[in-house]
């Protein structure tokens, strides 16, 4: 099972996350630009708002992780279940690289943490968390399809 390649002391930091997870093609295709335009307005509430942006970036995210893991053949085992576990599945499965789960440890368990206080004395923060789960869902939108196609020519 892939854990990720960082230390939990070292997976909560946003901005170390931002610095070394994996690239995307540039520009995205427009497909997945179209999809993950939903975080380009989170990015510019972060600054007036930047509580709400982190607030509202779980929703769309999930939603992508979800969509993703359903594609593999996999139905959610329980109601609530942690898209970082669903990335390291997905990982797993060879679907994204495993870099990846990296970036979804932090996005699923910073945010625990943070309060409309700690955000507003850094709305940067809240820029990085989105840039990230939009890198992340990005990422998941770009892998190959269909994964089940996939999995049974294995």
């Amino acid at each position: 099972m892939y854990y990720g390649t960082m230390s939990c002391q070292f997976s909560t930091n946003l901005a170390e996350m931002a610095a070394i997870r994996p690239p995307l093609p540039e520009p995205l295709p427009a497909v997945v630009a179209e999809r993950v335009a939903v975080f380009d307005r989170l990015l510019d509430l972060a600054d007036a708002e930047p509580y709400q942006a982190v607030k509202e970036t779980w929703a769309p995210l999930r939603a992508i992780v979800v969509e993703i893991y359903e594609q593999t053949g996999r139905s959610l085992p329980m109601p609530g279940f942690k898209v970082v576990d669903m990335v390291t599945q997905i990982a797993e499965d060879e679907i994204v690289e495993p870099r990846w789960v990296d970036v979804a440890y932090p996005l699923y368990y910073w945010s625990i943490d943070q309060t409309p206080e700690t955000l507003a004395a850094n709305p940067g923060l809240a820029k990085t968390y989105v840039s990230l789960a939009k890198a992340l869902a990005a990422a998941l939108l770009l892998t190959p399809k269909p994964h089940r196609d996939r999995k049974e020519s294995d």
